[in-house]
């Protein structure tokens, strides 16, 4: 007992020695807990539901707003209050021993901030389509020959379909599959300008971004009812000139699935049984002794024979091997000179791409070559005025075999 009343006068003793009033002590019951209550608005006086309230420094210590935007908390005197809604503007408030506040938030700046769309622009609060984007750094990163090719599994829901290994090749392309009964393309737009996604060098791309839902029609009209892809191509940077260049080599493999077949003789068997199983007919006998011949001595003056006036083969050929090169080149050089001042900024890219078939023999072997150029500038004359100027070339050609004649 005496050591507690001891330790309640030590305080009082204290602030005798040095002087300090006891009526000082009011400021020890500043720290006491107090409840504020009050209500959140938007800047039209609506009511905000869900408001976060939360004590700074104690993130324990929070509450929300009901139906009615009121709310109540318990906090030290002394305290600050952080009031935070998805869309406005964070305010924080101190308590100072009020027991009511109210507050009115403002709508945060970030959905007045403009996205470019393509034909135009709009404030991203009007923007609630579904969008992804790519940064053009993914199509760097790969040995393609086209864009087409580099957004394959890239973006979900874009379904790229590629005919063959073609570069000069049209590739399709499809936002959350096909919505007619004659299928559906989307709107392909680069800087604003349709044209062949395939034609773009793909190191000149900054970003992709495809619209996917119907909300894109409202922006682009009728042809955007199957999406939209935007392109923009990269743009020179204030600062010193830039000068980049790169070179790349790959090798494709063909991938066969035929199974050859190196005995004619068990092949002829076998088709001759399935025949006579169908329509009650097969090969001949001279056939089946040709290639038994060929198959016991499989010679050149075996392999082929001279019957009723007509050139037949017995023997086995194994075109993956005399016709199909193992490994087919493919070479890419890229060079860009980029750079600019506060009020202007240019951008010139050159690239050329060469990609072979895949025949062994060099002289009638398929081949493609692809050159691109890219010229870009911006002038700032003034704050109201300004040029733009673009210039984009590609140039193909394409030598290969005449095929459905």
């Amino acid at each position: 007992m005496k050591k507690t009343i001891l330790t309640l006068l030590l305080p009082v003793l204290l602030f005798t020695m040095l002087g300090i009033p006891i009526g000082y002590g009011a400021d020890i019951e500043a720290a006491v807990a107090t409840t504020v209550s009050g209500t959140v608005l938007d800047n039209t006086g609506l009511a905000l539901i869900g408001v976060n309230i939360i004590e700074k420094g104690n993130a324990s210590n929070g509450t929300i707003t009901d139906i009615d935007g009121s709310y109540s908390i318990t906090v030290a005197d002394d305290a600050t209050l952080v009031y935070s809604y998805t869309g406005f503007e964070t305010v924080e408030e101190q308590v100072a021993g009020r027991t009511t506040i109210d507050i009115d938030l403002l709508e945060g700046s970030t959905l007045d901030e403009v996205v470019i769309v393509g034909y135009g622009s709009q404030k991203k609060v009007n923007l609630t389509g579904a969008v992804s984007a790519v940064s053009g750094e993914v199509l760097a990163a790969r040995p393609i020959a086209n864009v087409g090719e580099g957004l394959q599994g890239v973006i979900p829901n874009l379904n790229v379909n590629i005919r063959n290994g073609d570069p000069a090749a049209n590739i399709d392309f499809n936002i959350r599959g096909y919505e007619s009964i004659n299928g559906g393309a989307p709107l392909i737009l680069v800087d604003g300008v349709p044209m062949d996604l395939n034609k773009v060098n793909p190191n000149d791309i900054e970003s992709i971004s495809v619209l996917k839902d119907a909300s894109a029609a409202a922006v682009y009209g009728a042809r955007a009812a199957f999406g939209v892809v935007l392109v923009k191509t990269k743009s020179g940077k204030d600062g010193k000139m830039k000068v980049s260049f790169g070179a790349e080599m790959a090798l494709s493999k063909p991938i066969l699935f035929i199974d050859p077949i190196t005995d004619p003789y068990q092949y002829v068997l076998a088709r001759d049984l399935a025949t006579y199983r169908t329509n009650g007919s097969g090969f001949t006998q001279d056939v089946i002794d040709g290639t038994r011949r060929y198959s016991e001595n499989p010679t050149e003056e075996n392999a082929w024979d001279v019957v009723d006036g007509s050139l037949r083969h017995y023997g086995y050929n194994n075109y993956q091997d005399q016709i199909i090169t193992d490994f087919a080149p493919q070479r890419k050089y890229d060079m860009a000179v980029s750079g600019g001042t506060e009020n202007s900024n240019y951008y010139v890219s050159l690239g050329y791409l060469s990609k072979d078939g895949y025949l062994k023999n060099k002289e009638k072997n398929e081949n493609f070559k692809r050159y691109n150029a890219l010229i870009k500038g911006d002038v700032q004359v003034r704050d109201w005025l300004s040029f733009d100027s673009r210039l984009l070339v590609t140039t193909e050609k394409s030598n290969t075999s005449i095929t459905g004649m």
